[in-house]
């Protein structure tokens, strides 16, 4: 179980605080398959940090029981110096897993081969991608946290991506946030909008859409007049 209560987040801007989201409660249950859809910079991104606790609200609290990812394929913190092995063997140790069987499973998975030993500072933008996803599913969650990404790489490699999401799905919880109601339909079986910083619930991911379409037509209604 995943509890938000009054959650409240803001960006500082010389024009004073622009205010992402307040005052949101909402609770996602375990196994569950959750949709958020959002427009772009309406803190979609920060949602899914908050959820992953990588950031902390302004205001308000997050409870949860269970094990929770980092957003799928995130590799931001991958160091560039050391080699790929190295780095998920760390990351394995301080999430108490096996370092070796994390970097068997990385290995395998995204097809690296030589290129583990080798340090991430060379891998091109989509090999790290490859890495990152591996990793994400490498380390069992009892929620997984998604933003904007599912599959990463080509053709096939997005396909195995999906594969693997799907199942450890069924044991686990999902929660997706993104730009495209399409995208979330193919993965969620609940939704959300998030407009004017509150989270909407509706019945489908067309609804969804349907809703942040209306509130975008709106604002540029309001920044004409």
């Amino acid at each position: 179980m995943i509890v938000l209560s009054d959650i409240t987040h803001y960006h500082n801007t010389p024009s004073g605080p622009n205010i992402l989201f307040a005052g949101l409660n909402v609770r996602f249950r375990p196994r569950e398959r959750v949709g958020i859809l959002a427009a772009q910079g309406a803190g979609k991104s920060s949602l899914a940090r908050i959820l992953s606790g990588i950031e902390t609200p302004d205001k308000g609290t997050m409870k949860h029981g269970g094990r929770i990812s980092w957003p799928i394929g995130f590799a931001g913190w991958l160091h560039i110096d050391v080699t790929g092995a190295e780095n998920v063997a760390n990351i394995a140790r301080l999430m108490g897993e096996s370092p070796l069987d994390t970097i068997a499973f990385c290995r395998a998975f995204s097809g690296l081969g030589d290129d583990m030993n080798r340090p991430v500072g060379i891998y091109s933008p989509a090999t790290r991608a490859k890495l990152g996803f591996a990793l994400s599913m490498a380390i069992r969650r009892d929620y997984y946290i998604a933003d904007e990404t599912i599959g990463v790489g080509d053709g096939a490699f997005r396909d195995r991506s999906a594969a693997m999401l799907h199942r450890r799905l069924e044991d686990a919880g999902l929660v997706f946030l993104s730009r495209n109601h399409i995208q979330l339909e193919k993965f969620c079986n609940r939704f959300l909008v998030l407009v004017n910083s509150q989270l909407i619930e509706v019945d489908s991911a067309k609804k969804a859409g349907e809703i942040l379409k209306q509130d975008q037509v709106q604002l540029i209604k309001e920044d004409i007049i």
